[in-house]
């Protein structure tokens, strides 16, 4: 697991941090239990799979956090682009009566 955070929001970096927190206190308790067990290689297998789970939690979390990033990127632009597009409309609409009073007129 990794702690490294690369441009996401807060709270998504929050709720990651605390998803890998709960699986290294997850790990610690196998960890110590490990003794206790009959089968120690069982509980290292269980572990190392609990690793691989978590990194690949780590890597899903990060990539939907991403995605969320993106995809309200894309709306942002998208609004600005749609204002724009609305303006150029009303804008256009004036200067066509402009040109069509003009043009009655002649």
């Amino acid at each position: 697991m990794c702690f490294m955070i690369l441009s996401m929001r807060k709270e998504d970096e929050m709720l990651l941090i605390a998803d890998e927190l709960q699986a290294i206190g997850i790990q610690q308790m196998i960890i110590e239990i490990k003794d206790d067990c009959l089968d120690s290689e069982k509980v290292v297998k269980l572990l190392h799979e609990f690793s691989k789970y978590a990194m690949i939690h780590d890597t899903r979390v990060r990539d939907l956090a991403m995605y969320k990033e993106k995809i309200y990127l894309a709306r942002e632009k998208y609004a600005s682009i749609s204002l724009k597009y609305q303006g150029l409309l009303s804008r256009n609409k004036e200067l066509t009566d402009k040109l069509s009073t003009k043009f009655d007129n002649i």
